[in-house]
């Protein structure tokens, strides 16, 4: 697992040297810097599989590398079968020497998640997995081009003048996410998932489109739903066992819910007894960490586990916008937190992300009126304010509504959320949370195998919508594996990752409150995205990092200087006061 950093066209050594500076903690262990008068390449390196290889492969063609692949070794012994020698034991390789065989058909037979750049004598050539499990963004520059695992990457570069995208803004007011492949900065985007683009260097510089290399869709055959169990059941645990092959020990995030559960079930059965679980929360009280607690116990894991308190979750506050590179909403803090105690037992951990998506876990899938009437609501309102919202955004909307057949319904709730809701929402942060912490997250859910296999189920066998009953297929596999003493795992209503922080959020937005003058957010530019004081901060905060000052860390400001500059009156001063004299 790394980090990876590239300057297309004319540059000065120092742009690519910042940008490797800002990715050092996706790879802790090494990082090395490659440049000619074309291309300029940077990758920091966590060593998972490989050992002590070399960091960037420069034989012949040059590539960086941020990923796994999971079917390597076979790749490579049917290479070496035809003669190809290799020099390291890295999967970085393995995509290397297919590149030189196959070209840009390589990336089909590549099962695993990651985002790469190839340098050939007349090109370079950029790449991502199937479902986006690993993040790229790309900006053109007055010169060229550049791309980056992080965006902060982008900014520090010093090529790029950060500024902000308002139809970023305004989809976010709609969606409670941003849409497409657009960011928060104009000009940066996210690479497509699914995609390979090249860009060639000989003469002037030209860009290729970015072309898919691979099509997510799948008819659904007909089969019993004791087969559909029997399936799943199969192809899960081939999904774990390839997903915890690595040179060091792997651990997984459990929260207590059916899908991190059955994750954890069948890695123990894989290593024995020696797997090592991990929790958080900000209360003992919370009941998706009292029920992580029973199933590690059930399965004699090596149970770690963490309660976040309210000083730890202030103090941390300014780290997780810039983890998230956005407006954040602070519900991805408690991953943050769960993978710094992650890291300091192991490199790599299995999340369930992934499964709420491919077997449909959300309310919206039994109850198609929970998101439609808080997306009306908010158009009616983007209309009155006349918000640049995008045609993408609008599109997600269409695609929903209380007329469509139910069967209808549901095969575009699957396709939207395997889009752009999977990505923005959840793949994105938790990698970023993990990286931060020198933290690989691996998620079996979204195994290329096991996922077309799930693509293909009925859609009966995942929604049952006039039970209101969600994963069924899963739920039933969970307690064939498990047996019903864990039957509470999956009768019970699991809260979710941000329930991890509740106590904490709920504190702050009442200090937001009673410390912020009574005209904030009012003075902001963009008071009219935000309902409640919490929000306009965070965006305040967002701004004044990566707009102001490019995501630099020596300019990260905590929360309470922000909020300290906002208090006016005695009494906001005073209840601000004591509540730094308890953190320091």
């Amino acid at each position: 697992m790394c980090g990876i950093a590239g300057i297309v066209g004319p540059t000065n050594r120092m742009s690519i040297r910042m940008m490797c500076d800002a990715i050092g903690h996706r790879g802790p262990d090494a990082s090395d810097i490659f440049e000619d008068d074309k291309v300029n390449l940077a990758m920091t390196r966590l060593s998972i599989v490989g050992g002590d290889a070399p960091v960037i492969l420069k034989d012949g063609p040059c590539i960086v590398f941020n990923g796994e692949i999971y079917n390597y070794k076979e790749l490579r012994l049917n290479l070496e079968r035809e003669g190809y020698v290799f020099q390291t034991k890295t999967d970085t390789e393995v995509v290397l020497q297919l590149y030189k065989r196959d070209g840009v058909s390589c990336f089909k037979q590549l099962k695993g998640m990651f985002a790469l750049a190839i340098c050939d004598t007349d090109a370079i050539v950029l790449a991502r997995d199937r479902l986006g499990i690993k993040p790229l963004y790309v900006a053109r520059t007055p010169n060229g081009f550049i791309f980056a695992s992080e965006i902060k990457a982008i900014l520090l570069s010093g090529l790029i003048e950060p500024e902000l995208d308002e139809t970023a803004m305004a989809d976010q007011f709609l969606l409670r996410m941003v849409a497409g492949h657009r960011t928060f900065f104009k000009g940066i985007s996210l690479f497509p998932e699914g995609h390979f683009q090249k860009i060639n260097v000989m003469g002037a510089l030209t860009m290729d489109e970015a072309k898919p290399y691979f099509v997510r869709f799948a008819e659904r055959r007909e089969q019993t739903f004791a087969k559909s169990v029997d399936v799943l059941i199969s192809r899960l645990e081939d999904a774990v066992k390839t997903h915890m092959a690595a040179d060091t020990e792997i651990g997984l995030a459990l929260s207590g819910g059916v899908d991190s559960s059955l994750l954890a079930g069948l890695a123990r059965h894989h290593l024995g007894g020696q797997l090592r679980t991990f929790a958080v929360a900000d209360s003992a009280k919370n009941p998706d960490f009292i029920q992580a607690r029973e199933v590690a116990r059930h399965l004699g894991t090596k149970h770690r586990e963490q309660i976040i308190d309210f000083d730890t979750y202030l103090a941390t506050v300014s780290e997780v916008v810039a983890t998230e590179e956005r407006p954040s909403s602070l519900f991805i803090l408690p991953v943050l937190m769960l993978s710094r105690l992650v890291s300091s037992s192991v490199k790599a951990c299995l999340h369930g992300e992934g499964a709420d998506e491919v077997f449909g876990g959300y309310r919206e899938y039994v109850d198609r009126r929970n998101r439609l009437v808080g997306y009306n609501e908010r158009l009616e309102r983007a209309r009155q304010l006349n918000l640049p919202v995008s045609i993408e955004a609008l599109t997600t909307i269409r695609r929903q509504t209380q007329t469509q057949p139910v069967e209808d319904y549901l095969e575009g709730i699957f396709d939207l959320n395997l889009r752009d809701q999977l990505q923005e929402r959840h793949l994105l942060p938790v990698d970023k949370c993990g990286m931060a912490c020198g933290v690989e997250y691996r998620v079996p859910y979204l195994d290329d195998e096991f996922f077309a296999e799930a693509s293909t189920l009925p859609l009966d066998h995942l929604v049952r919508y006039d039970l209101g009953l969600g994963k069924r297929v899963l739920k039933h596999a969970f307690l064939k594996i498990l047996g019903p003493q864990l039957l509470d795992t999956v009768i019970r209503a699991k809260l979710g990752a941000p329930s991890a922080g509740t106590q904490s959020i709920r504190r702050f937005d009442q200090l937001c409150s009673e410390v912020l003058p009574d005209h904030f957010p009012k003075h902001l530019e963009y008071a009219h995205h935000f309902s409640q004081p919490r929000d306009a901060l965070m965006f305040e905060m967002f701004y004044d990092q990566f707009i102001e000052h490019k995501g630099a860390p020596s300019e990260r400001k905590p929360v309470l200087e922000h909020l300290r500059e906002h208090a006016q009156d005695r009494y906001s001063r005073m209840r601000l006061s004591e509540m730094t004299a308890s953190i320091v």
